[in-house]
């Protein structure tokens, strides 16, 4: 039987007042950096820490030794703003996460834990952060960098963007999009979704329905309108930069020179091999890796974006491949 991990709960503030929370699964020994995972667009811990046991990628690097931490960005999970229902008046953007809630979250870790580095580990979103993150506070208190379904390039526009960007219009009235409140749906009717097809978030054949209902029973949170109306203009104007736009935060491949590991789907519209390979290859790192997951590379199936970590194979094929690449670069 394996041994069940002790989760404990952190809440730290950021500068602006938000009170971040962070979920820690004590390691087995303070040799090992810690492991900061960072979650997507429209979700929270569970995206890393699912509830079913063997699809939690924080539990299966805890059983491997390592200090897990898992960050919630602010309006997600057990986060919550200064003044109760005040997010409800007034959203937020990408640029809140990048000034004030990675920064934070990544001194707490580093101050409650006695290390001066630790591995950062995001999912889409959670990956999109490093590249500021870098232009922020360089690189210094980061040992390795993976990026998990995590687009390089505004070159591409998924159907699913096409779609939402009609919406901007409401997005400037509505304090956010209810995302949680749509996954109700999914929750109640999960057999439907897988057999719709992917929308553009997993490949069917690789996602259960279990996983289905569950991920939408507590693995989906609300998004500020702010944000979704940042990352339209990011694809509308093909830029990556600030909401007032005076900041690019425009990937410099040859900047990061950090250890990075970059883990993509073959059939994830967000990250297609031919977008992503260009600037991949321009990575400044001496150590760097690329692994695209599909049936054509020797995996026992074809990947998505979600099922990258909560898949059918995930825990078989892209949780060991995380966890190598970690004690290969703790040494260094």
């Amino acid at each position: 039987m394996k041994a069940v991990p002790r989760l404990e709960t952190f809440h730290t503030l950021t500068d602006d007042g938000w009170k971040l929370a962070l979920h820690r699964y004590p390691g087995k020994t303070e040799n090992l950096s810690p492991v900061l995972l960072v979650h997507g667009l429209a979700s929270n811990r569970h995206n890393f820490d699912f509830p079913i046991p063997e699809k939690s990628f924080a539990q299966y690097l805890w059983r491997r030794g390592f200090d897990v931490w898992i960050v919630e960005l602010r309006g997600a999970g057990k986060s919550s703003p200064p003044q109760g229902l005040q997010w409800l008046t007034k959203n937020w953007n990408f640029d809140h996460y990048v000034l004030h809630d990675m920064p934070t979250a990544v001194d707490f870790i580093l101050e409650k834990t006695g290390h001066r580095q630790l591995h950062w580990i995001g999912h889409s979103l959670g990956g999109i952060l490093l590249y500021p993150y870098l232009l922020n506070r360089t690189d210094s208190t980061l040992k390795t960098m993976t990026a998990i379904a995590t687009p390089m390039t505004l070159g591409v526009t998924p159907s699913y963007w096409k779609w939402t960007s009609k919406i901007d219009p409401f997005l400037k009235v509505l304090p956010f999009m209810p995302y949680r409140t749509l996954a109700k749906l999914i929750h109640l009717h999960p057999e439907w979704f897988r057999k719709a097809g992917n929308f553009n978030l997993f490949v069917k054949e690789n996602m259960d329905v279990e996983t289905l209902r569950q991920a939408a029973e507590v693995a989906v949170d609300h998004v500020s309108s702010g944000v979704i109306r940042q990352v339209h203009d990011w694809i509308r104007h093909r830029r990556f930069k600030s909401f007032d736009g005076k900041i690019d935060y425009t990937v410099e491949p040859e900047k990061i020179k950090k250890p990075f590991l970059l883990l993509t789907g073959i059939s994830d519209p967000f990250t297609p091999v031919k977008e992503v390979e260009p600037i991949f290859e321009k990575i400044g790192s001496k150590k760097k890796k690329w692994v695209v997951f599909g049936k054509v590379h020797g995996f026992l199936s074809d990947y998505g974006h979600i099922d990258l970590i909560i898949g059918t194979h995930a825990a078989k094929e892209v949780f060991p491949v995380i966890g190598d690449w970690l004690e290969e670069n703790e040494g260094d």
